[in-house]
Order: structure tokens, then sequence, then C-alpha cells
């Protein structure tokens, strides 16, 4: 499988390159892209969207991330997190797979970011994302601090109908 990072941010792709070629990852490029006007057509097996966020499952880690939030600031990112969704479902193929990730505990970020793209896309069907019944909830990963001892973080997937 070939593989086709993309980030909008020229640093953290630069990091992406200098792990890269530390690991020795073959088969898979960085693109210096906004998610929110691709350069692909529809063509990608799967797509997955690690979304920007709040960082509220991880304040334990990054403590600094605390300091950056407000209701300006949440209502940021889940603007931008339904951008990207709504356009990165555009480039996944018929049968192909969609995967949403935040490392947010907000409701707003995770849970009704789900529920506006299931009301918005009736051609994605979600599928269960495998895992302990602990962490999975409803087919979707909800990792909790304060439950599970380790950074907090959400995701969900679908399938795109035939």
């Amino acid at each position: 499988k070939f593989v086709i990072s993309a980030d909008s941010s020229f640093s953290r792709m630069h990091r992406w390159r200098e792990n890269s070629s530390r690991l020795r990852w073959s088969n898979s490029i960085p693109v210096v892209a906004d998610g929110r006007m691709p350069s692909f057509r529809s063509a990608f097996d799967m797509v997955f969207i690690d979304a920007p966020c709040t960082n509220t499952g991880v304040y334990r880690r990054r403590s600094d991330a605390r300091w950056k939030w407000s209701d300006e600031y949440l209502k940021n990112a889940v603007s931008l997190q339904r951008e990207l969704l709504l356009t990165a479902c555009e480039l996944v193929v018929p049968g192909g797979i969609l995967i949403y990730s935040t490392c947010s505990l907000e409701d707003e970020e995770n849970r009704l970011q789900v529920k506006m793209f299931e009301k918005s896309r009736d051609n994605f069907q979600r599928i269960s994302l495998p895992g302990p019944a602990e962490l999975v909830t409803d087919g979707m990963m909800c990792i909790f601090p304060f439950d599970h001892k380790v950074d907090g973080m959400f995701a969900a997937a679908w399938k795109r109908d035939q």
C-alpha cells in the first residue's frame, strides 16, 4: 500500500520526513496541503483524519494546551473538524474506509461530529472499531484519562457504500 500523509504545517511535515527516514518507511510521501482544499480526487481506499482539536485528552502530557482553552477555541476547532471531515469523505472510493480521530474529550469534537456527519452523508455506514469493550462504545473508540490512566482519544470509522 502507498501512503500519503498531508498536513498544513511545513514544520510537521519536515518532522514527518525525519521520522520516515529514521524508521525507513517506504511507499509513503509527505504533502504540505490544506485538508479543506485537497489536491486529490476520490482515489483512496482509506482516509484517516487526525483532526486538529482542543487537546483536552492530553492535558496530562501537554499542560500548555490548557492555556489555549476558550469557548472560541472550541468553536473554531469544531468548525475546522467539520470542514475536514466533509471534505475528506469525498476522497474515499466506494467501498473505502474513513476514520476520524481526535485527542479531545469534548462531545462537540467527537460524538456530535459523528452525528453531524451521519446526518449529512447517508452513503457512509459506521463500522465498529476493534478493541476491548471498555474502550469501544457504540463502535467508537472512547478513551478517557480518568478511567483508563492513559491519554484520552476518540475515533470513529465509516465504510463508503459501493
